[in-house]
């Protein structure tokens, strides 16, 4: 893990800019459309690193959309055509996407940064009760790890972004489930902080529910207070429609150090 000191002066004067945004089910387009908005007006403002919630380019609950090769291409695709080119002006964008490669297909976290699409990690984590099904639709880091028969360690998900003014940032990336651990014989946050991350991004897709919230700022105190590192926690707003459940999410997008 990070001296504290040298942390702290690394993430001296950090600007961030998280963007709770109201996700429009299959409609990558829009989003993107949005996304750049957003990015933009971040780079008026002197922002570093652009934040974005899980998902966003195309909605949490699109059930079997997820399983069409080309709509996930598509809005790769889109994401790419935007975002590398708004990415060249000193400024660090993060999304959440489905990506498809031959061998898989996943759901991600996605950095872009100094004009090229500098990485991307899948979940570890995958939710598979009440309303969520991420099993049936994506591999997680998780069952990657187990079926190489290596551990979670060997996965690039710590990625070094070059700010404007010359400082490079270790942002280890997370995905909604990803911090809450208990009930997973993984941490990947404490992994991340043993990697050397400098701050860890948790951008997620987290429903409204009932003290939610309190559980929540419990669970990441306690990571961050383990970790001895600043966690960003970026959620959606908004409401979204899988056909049998209407899902409200509730923002609550906090940073926690």
């Amino acid at each position: 893990m990070n001296n504290t000191k040298d942390l702290l002066n690394n993430l001296n004067n950090l600007r961030l800019g998280i963007s709770q945004m109201s996700v429009v089910v299959g409609r990558p387009d829009l989003n993107v459309q949005y996304i750049l908005k957003e990015v933009a007006e971040a780079k008026e403002n002197g922002v570093d690193i652009i934040i974005f919630p899980e998902l966003c380019v195309t909605g949490y609950v699109i059930g079997d959309m997820f399983e069409r090769e080309d709509f996930i291409r598509d809005a790769n695709k889109l994401c790419d055509a935007g975002l590398i080119e708004a990415s060249r002006d000193g400024i660090t964008v993060i999304v959440g996407l489905p990506v498809y490669d031959e061998k898989m297909r996943g759901e991600d976290g996605v950095i872009y940064s100094n004009g090229v699409r500098l990485g991307q990690t899948v979940k570890t984590l995958q939710p598979n009760y009440r309303m969520f099904d991420d099993d049936r639709h994506f591999y997680s880091l998780r069952k990657l790890a187990q079926e190489s028969g290596e551990g979670l360690e060997r996965f690039d998900n710590v990625f070094p972004v070059t700010l404007k003014d010359e400082r490079i940032v270790k942002i280890g990336l997370m995905l909604c489930e990803d911090m809450w651990h208990d009930d997973y014989p993984y941490n990947p946050g404490e992994i991340l902080a043993r990697k050397g991350a400098d701050i860890l991004v948790n951008i997620s897709a987290s429903p409204w529910g009932w003290q939610k919230n309190r559980k929540r700022h419990s669970v990441v105190k306690k990571l961050v207070s383990e970790c001895r590192v600043p966690l960003v926690y970026v959620n959606n707003v908004g409401l979204q429609n899988n056909g049998k459940n209407l899902i409200v999410f509730d923002g609550s997008s906090t940073v926690y150090s």
